[in-house]
């Protein structure tokens, strides 16, 4: 019975050293994943940034052309107006 109480202890203590191990490479891999994403998240708003500027530029465009279309569609109106009166 001795043998086995000292084989049952040697063995508990080769897990906790194991699991503590295993523990410190866990928090280890959880840190270089969180560098990782930030990495990641910071490149996503670098290009965001980068074509801000396009999309800017997409939208004050299409402000203009849909000023532009309704500016016509008056005139048109107008236009047909005074062509039913005659």
């Amino acid at each position: 019975m001795d043998v086995l109480s000292i084989l049952l202890k040697v063995f508990g203590l080769i897990l906790i050293i194991v699991f503590i191990i295993l523990g410190i490479k866990l928090i280890l891999l959880t840190e270089k994943a969180t560098k990782v994403v930030t990495d990641v998240e910071e490149e996503i708003e670098n290009y965001k940034n980068r074509f801000s500027m396009v999309g800017r530029a997409f939208d004050y465009i299409s402000n203009i052309t849909e000023k532009f279309t309704l500016l016509l569609k008056k005139v048109f109106r107008k236009n047909r107006k005074k062509d039913e009166e005659y």
